[in-house]
């Protein structure tokens, strides 16, 4: 990583002092990606899917963005995680498909309770550690 070391506990508290922006950040981000994922797969023929397979992983820092950077510009968020995630593509892939292929193996299992209680707060600072390396702050 980049940039300064970033102490979790300063983390955590950022992140939970600032959790109605994430809120209201996940709403106003994520929630149109799901809903455009659901008509892509439902409407559209399949040789559009392999693209659409990636929108997650330029999605990775949108919340740490909209948190740190942007937080009354939640779209401002999504092309700067695009941006952050092309410039630091390798990064990007280590930090989304290991936890991705993780959760998806629990979950077959039936233990989303260890996905999402332990799993993606993990995750999340994990990201947001890397995201804040990233851009130096």
């Amino acid at each position: 990583m980049k940039g300064k070391d970033i102490e979790f506990s300063k983390t955590w508290k950022t992140a939970f002092k600032n959790l109605s922006k994430m809120y209201v950040a996940f709403l106003t981000v994520y929630l149109p990606w799901v809903i455009l994922l659901y008509f892509l797969f439902e409407y559209w023929s399949f040789f559009i899917v392999i693209p659409v397979l990636l929108l997650p992983l330029f999605s990775v820092y949108i919340l740490p963005d909209a948190l740190f950077r942007n937080a009354n510009y939640p779209w401002k968020s999504v092309v700067n995680s695009f941006k952050t995630t092309w410039e630091n593509l390798i990064e990007s892939i280590v930090l989304f498909f290991p936890f991705l292929l993780a959760g998806i193996y629990l979950l077959l299992f039936g233990l989303w309770i260890l996905v999402i209680c332990f799993l993606l707060p993990f995750w999340f600072v994990l990201i947001t550690v890397a995201y804040m390396g990233e851009i130096g702050e």
